[in-house]
């Protein structure tokens, strides 16, 4: 897949807000991280083509401070294990080489604007008026990928307003007072855990985190055990997975229970697993949308799938950017 390089990728952010030239004090912009958003994956299967179809929903939540204009997505060979992208109306899509050791991202950006082909003297970048309001859900962000699921990362920036200033040396004095400018784009960016194309070996599994609710709600702020179903396949039977070896969530969470009878738990004829994970070692935080379980066959081959997740009643829903919450 050919690489592009978005602007935004290459620089600083120059996200700047309404700017009194002269001015005593500096009236700093809100942060681009300044968001709370929830990427949902759905991720569906070819064996024809062995082709994985990653389709994700991107919520901007009633909190969030800003409207959104972009979504990346952490990968760690775009050119290599990436075959197609695809963007709502309004987006564009786009994978970016790492810099600087950090990793491949692919990029989704609000691009429509109003009056694309409006003359003005205004310097402005116009704002986009597809960008993702608060409240408001967007779906249509797709990729293609040979790859199975695993855990990866989702960076979320706002829509700041750039407004003109009179001089450099303004410039200057703004990028010095606040800090909220020039910060790299994906430092500055919300993060959060979602499911991604992942290398590596090991044999995709199905799993039912909270079976029979369709919102699998778990708070991360509460004590307790989190039910998860491994489910069986024709590809693959429950009986041929060791248990104990079974890890839930991004601290890997061991069974808190010993002795797991198989059963049918979704009603397809084959045989499950019933395993109950402690909420409180599994690291599961605020805004997560998926949980991951990883573990091993009884041969010694490694197996790994998820589920998405909800998290409602968290505490930590106004945290800042910073690590994947």
């Amino acid at each position: 897949m050919k690489m592009a390089t978005p602007a935004a990728v290459l620089g600083l952010v120059a996200a700047t807000g309404s700017f009194a030239a002269g001015a005593a004090a500096t009236e700093c912009p809100p942060s681009i991280g300044d968001v709370e958003a929830r990427v949902v994956p759905r991720v569906d299967y070819d064996p024809g083509s062995q082709t994985f179809t990653y389709r994700y929903t991107l919520k901007n939540l009633r909190s969030s401070q800003l409207p959104l204009e972009t979504l990346g997505l952490g990968v760690t060979n775009a050119e290599e294990d990436i075959s197609s992208m695809q963007a709502p109306e309004g987006w564009t899509g786009s994978p970016a080489p790492g810099i600087g050791g950090k990793p491949d991202v692919l990029y989704w950006d609000a691009t429509k604007v109003e009056h694309p082909n409006r003359a003005t003297n205004d310097p402005s970048i116009p704002q986009a008026i597809s960008a993702l309001e608060p409240g408001k859900t967007l779906e249509g962000f797709v990729l293609e990928s040979p790859l199975p699921p695993g855990p990866a990362t989702a960076y979320i920036t706002g829509q700041v307003h750039i407004e003109p200033v009179s001089s450099e040396a303004e410039m200057e004095r703004i990028y010095r007072e606040c800090e909220t400018v020039g910060t790299p784009m994906l430092e500055a960016a919300r993060k959060v855990r979602t499911a991604g194309p992942a290398e590596g070996n090991f044999r995709p599994i199905r799993i039912d985190i909270m079976p029979g609710s369709a919102d699998n709600p778990v708070n991360p702020d509460k004590k307790g055990v989190v039910p998860v179903a491994v489910l069986g396949s024709s590809d693959l039977a429950v009986s041929q997975i060791d248990p104990a070896s079974l890890r839930f969530g991004p601290e890997g969470a061991a069974p808190a229970h010993p002795g797991h009878e198989p059963r049918d738990i979704d009603g397809d004829g084959l045989l499950d697993l019933l395993v109950h994970f402690d909420a409180a070692e599994a690291g599961l935080a605020c805004l997560d949308s998926v949980a991951f379980v990883q573990g091993e066959t009884v041969e010694g081959g490694k197996v790994q799938g998820f589920d998405t997740l909800t998290t409602p009643g968290c505490r930590g829903q106004g945290r800042r950017a910073g690590k994947p919450d």
